[in-house]
């Protein structure tokens, strides 16, 4: 962001990576901005990986986010085309289907999906339809219908991998589909610091006893200290076994046992259920050396 101030008379550039020095990582080859809903830079690196910067001075809001796709696919170029409700978001993406290297002009999903839970789309090169994926030929995809995520197909717990452009969830009674990869979604806090007899709990060994979570319109996520030190939140109570309405509200979750110096919330999913948390406050233990 450029700047003019009047008490150096001169025009002033923050650097938006002070607290992330490492995302731009080998570098920067194409941008482009997104205005609607929410003013968003889309960076795309050099080694295929997609940045987004989310920018809102007003709001005191900076933060970066990356965001890769398939195992082994990339993000080549980037385009926002203005719209009225959201700007439209587009990619070439390169992808590994069936040992051949392919390239597609994928399209975002808009930011909000509805009041519908049908209108869920948490997957990547995705359709709503279990036919006409031929585009993902061999790939294992996720699937998401009637409004909840289904992990296997019903009476075989097999994964679902597209063959000859098909899925088969082998069960009548679903009727509306999201299709396509599955993608697992981070959240890392910042080190959690809290204060003791006037410490800063930076110095001292911390535990985390709990964490009061808001989310909008969330199904699922996992919760812990890193990627093997995790519960998952309940949000059915039955598995998804039927349809429920997403939450949007706060849980008190405990959290894993556990005592660092540098102790972080972390949380993830890898369902094609939303996954949306607006703020986190945490109970906070702090102990002495």
């Amino acid at each position: 962001e450029i700047q003019y101030t009047y008490t150096s008379d001169r025009f002033i550039a923050d650097d938006m990576t002070v607290l992330a020095e490492h995302i731009t990582g080998p570098g920067i080859v194409q941008i482009d901005f997104q205005q609607r809903p929410d003013p968003i830079l889309h960076c795309i690196r050099s080694d295929g990986v997609l940045l987004t910067f989310t920018y809102n001075p007003r709001h005191n809001v900076e933060a970066w986010a990356e965001h890769t796709t398939g195992t082994t696919d990339d993000f080549n170029s980037v385009a926002v085309i203005p719209d009225v409700n959201e700007d439209t978001v587009y990619a070439m993406v390169r992808r590994d289907i069936g040992g051949n290297s392919v390239g597609y002009i994928e399209c975002f999903q808009p930011m909000d999906w509805g009041a519908d839970t049908n209108d869920c789309f948490f997957v990547d090169s995705g359709l709503n339809a279990i036919t006409g994926l031929s585009h993902l030929e061999g790939s294992t995809v996720a699937l998401w219908a009637n409004g909840r995520p289904i992990a296997s197909q019903h009476g075989t717990g097999n994964p679902f991998v597209v063959t000859a452009g098909v899925i088969d969830p082998n069960d009548p009674n679903l009727t509306e589909f999201t299709v396509g990869l599955p993608f697992t979604s981070v959240y890392e806090s910042m080190p959690v610091v809290g204060t003791q007899d006037g410490l800063n709990s930076s110095l001292m060994k911390t535990a985390v006893l709990q964490v009061n979570l808001d989310f909008q319109e969330t199904l699922a996520c996992n919760i812990g200290r890193d990627t093997t030190n995790k519960t998952s939140i309940l949000f059915s109570d039955d598995s998804f076994a039927t349809t429920i309405a997403p939450f949007t509200g706060i849980k008190a979750v405990t959290f894993p046992r556990g005592i660092n110096r540098s102790m972080t919330v972390y949380m993830d999913t890898n369902s094609s259920a939303p996954f949306c948390l607006r703020s986190l406050n945490p109970l906070v233990e702090v102990a002495s050396d």
